[in-house]
């Protein structure tokens, strides 16, 4: 007999056992008779186990007859996976310069800033010319436009914007008439962003979101996001929401965190309390970034194990409400509910399996740089080396690179091969693992297993999360687990 190493054994604060299989997607409540038979089972000792248990092992996907078994699960699970990928929303992201108006302490396209040439008018015909390529291929599915930077907002993208925003109202208009959907989002850091105000009014009805980046109290926001020439950029940023609230533009307030400004979610909380935010149904909420330090170690990084945990004090603390903070940007947790949801049967089937680390690893995410490369990640955004390919004058893609992010599978990675929560990671960042260990097949760990503990136990409480993925799903994920995980206690 064979037993699985997707699954593991979680004790909850209330002392209640639990098994959790990753690999089927089973949560069960048991006895320590019954951890005690799959132990046995693991050694060897059948004679030892009672028949009534090996039948429940087999029927929820701990034991199986045979490796054969499984690998044939894994197989039908990576197909369902890649199947599911192709329905979420494919983005396209349009980086019209690199050049930006602040100097951000943990920018990750650091040092590209001062000499970045800008795209031409021609780049941007190019690009909408390989969205509508890309979207013919792929059967017009639903897709979302970024508009990012650098910073887009800079006096001397005018006559860009204006471009870019007619061609984007051109492709959503033809969206709409064949039935299907593109949303545009706008990242900006909100210093400038008023200056085009009558630009963003004439497209007010084409964009789902405006995305402004909030780093702290005003002197932590400051300190991380600094203006070359001197001033508040805080005031800047808290001024264009208002604005554009006033204006009744969707906002989404985005809260760049790492070590050394998390203690400051509650003057956030505040803030948007004091401005009314929080009360303005244009207001989408405040989502919470991890701020990447993928290139190299600093000691200000937070994983989102770490994040989460401090997160949660907050919450018991009640320094944080619960209902505020989206969630959504973090990819492991929204995993694990994901898996949670599916397990427990809560709701509509969810698909959560993971096979690869991201969304760079699915080709479904086409990042337009100024320098004339395509990116499979915004976070490698300017370096030519982990390019996909050119779209100067036309997209020449670079297949043996394109192979290279497609390829990488947990299931070939050997650090992976043992871990019981290899279908909640999917084998963490490509590029991380390429900049900090040398190779994609060498990741760095990402600690899902305490996320997925942490978020059992958090269930037990009453604790709630939400998350909506702005960027990469098309469907908020509400935690709707907690009645049921409290009615489904029947011991095995």
């Amino acid at each position: 007999m064979y037993i699985t190493k997707y699954f593991l054994e979680h004790k909850l604060p209330s002392g209640r056992l639990l098994l959790v299989n990753t690999l089927v997607g089973k949560i069960n409540f048991v006895s320590k008779e019954l951890v005690f038979s799959l132990n046995e089972l693991k050694d060897g000792n059948i004679a030892n186990v009672p028949t009534e248990h090996i039948l429940f092992l087999k029927q929820n996907g701990y034991a199986f007859e045979s490796q054969t078994e499984e690998t044939l699960l894994l197989d039908k699970y990576s197909g369902e996976a890649w199947k599911e990928n192709r329905k979420k929303p494919i983005v396209y992201a349009c980086c019209l310069s690199y050049a930006c108006n602040l100097r951000c302490n943990y920018c990750y396209e650091e040092g590209l800033h001062d000499d970045s040439e800008s795209m031409s008018l021609k780049d941007i015909d190019s690009m909408f010319s390989i969205i509508e390529h890309e979207q013919e291929k792929r059967g017009w599915i639903e897709s979302k436009i970024i508009l990012e930077g650098g910073e887009p907002f800079l006096l001397q993208n005018a006559e860009l914007l204006k471009a870019f925003f007619e061609k984007t109202a051109e492709h959503i208009d033809g969206m709409r008439k064949r039935g299907s959907t593109c949303k545009l989002m706008i990242f900006s850091n909100g210093v400038n962003t008023l200056a085009y105000l009558e630009l963003l009014k004439k497209y007010k009805n084409y964009i789902d979101c405006i995305q402004i980046t909030i780093a702290g109290n005003r002197d932590t926001h400051d300190i991380y996001r600094k203006k070359p020439e001197g001033g508040s950029s805080f005031d800047n940023a808290v001024e264009t929401i208002d604005k554009l609230l006033t204006e009744n533009f969707p906002v989404l307030a985005v809260l760049n965190i790492d070590r050394g400004n998390i203690q400051c979610l509650p003057d956030i909380q505040e803030l948007a309390d004091e401005h009314e935010w929080t009360y303005d149904n244009k207001f989408k909420g405040m989502y919470v970034s991890r701020i990447k330090y993928l290139r190299k170690e600093d000691g200000n990084g937070l994983n989102e194990y770490e994040l989460v945990q401090e997160i949660m004090e907050m919450y018991h603390k009640k320094l944080l409400r619960q209902n505020l903070l989206n969630f959504g940007d973090l990819r492991l947790l929204k995993n694990v509910i994901n898996f949670c949801q599916s397990a427990l049967n809560s709701g509509e089937s969810i698909s959560y399996h993971q096979f690869q680390g991201c969304i760079a690893g699915k080709q479904h995410q086409f990042i337009f740089g100024s320098c004339g490369y395509v990116y499979p990640c915004t976070k490698v955004t300017g370096r030519a080396e982990y390019s996909m390919g050119t779209y100067r004058p036309v997209f020449e893609p670079d297949e043996e690179r394109l192979e290279s992010w497609l390829c990488r599978n947990v299931l070939f990675i050997k650090k992976c091969e043992h871990c019981p929560v290899a279908f909640l990671c999917g084998g963490g960042c490509a590029y991380e693992a390429m900049e900090k260990n040398g190779s994609a097949y060498n990741p760095v760990c990402t600690e899902t297993e305490k996320i997925l503990r942490m978020y059992l136990d958090s269930m037990e409480e009453g604790m709630e999360f939400f998350l909506n993925d702005v960027v990469y799903e098309n469907r908020p994920t509400f935690q709707q687990d907690i009645k049921l995980f409290n009615l489904i206690q029947k011991e095995i």
